[in-house]
């Protein structure tokens, strides 16, 4: 049996309409925790980095972790 284990940062943003706008960063770095989350995010928003069509993103909304893993079942 072959294991794989994969995870994603996901940040969930409103943007200047309230949608909701999804980032999803694979492998991110171990032991993040939230503060260092909202540090970089608060930087993102700051410099308004990243958009939208309905315009500039406002406000991170969630921020989660997501842990995948994989049993591939041998033959």
């Amino acid at each position: 049996m072959i294991q794989t284990k994969t995870r994603t940062l996901q940040l969930e943003f409103a943007d200047a309409a309230g949608n909701s706008v999804v980032y999803s960063l694979k492998n991110p770095k171990e032991g993040l925790d939230k503060g260092t989350v909202d540090a970089a995010v608060g930087t993102l928003l700051e410099k308004k980095i990243f958009a939208t069509a309905e315009g500039e993103l406002t406000a991170l909304k969630d921020s989660r972790i997501i842990t995948r893993q994989v049993e591939t079942l041998d033959e």
